[in-house]
């Protein structure tokens, strides 16, 4: 009898331990800041490709006014590498509009004081 009772006392303290596991988990996972990507407007039909480079394969081409997250620019703020819908890929900077506290820029004109980028590190081919 004694066996009987203490099989199921330490089945319920691991079930009680698992509900408040499972509450704090859940807790976290619903308080987590949204992470907000900074969003960019195609200014010109713009060519989302696989790598940084005009010869690159074309993914997709994006029209005019498709908004786009920027995952992150390489150094030189030439190429971004985004994300369109379900789409990811590269596209050139020159054609990428975004507001800042001074009105539109082309990301190719940024600055580091303008945007808060992440900056993709040169590869080793330079890119």
């Amino acid at each position: 009898m004694n066996r009987l009772l203490l099989a199921s006392h330490c089945a319920l303290r691991f079930s009680l331990r698992l509900a408040a596991a499972a509450a704090i988990v859940g807790g976290v996972i619903w308080f987590q800041p949204e992470v907000v990507e900074p969003q960019a407007q195609v200014s010109n039909g713009l060519n989302l490709r696989t790598a940084p480079d005009r010869r690159a394969p074309r993914l997709a081409v994006l029209p005019v006014g498709s908004k786009v997250e920027i995952d992150s620019c390489l150094a030189d703020r030439s190429w971004c590498r985004v994300r369109h819908g379900s789409q990811r890929g590269w596209a050139s900077a020159q054609y990428l509009t975004t507001a800042t506290s001074g009105g539109q820029i082309r990301l190719a004109k940024s600055s580091a004081s303008d945007l808060e980028l992440r900056i993709e590190p040169a590869g080793p081919s330079g890119i």
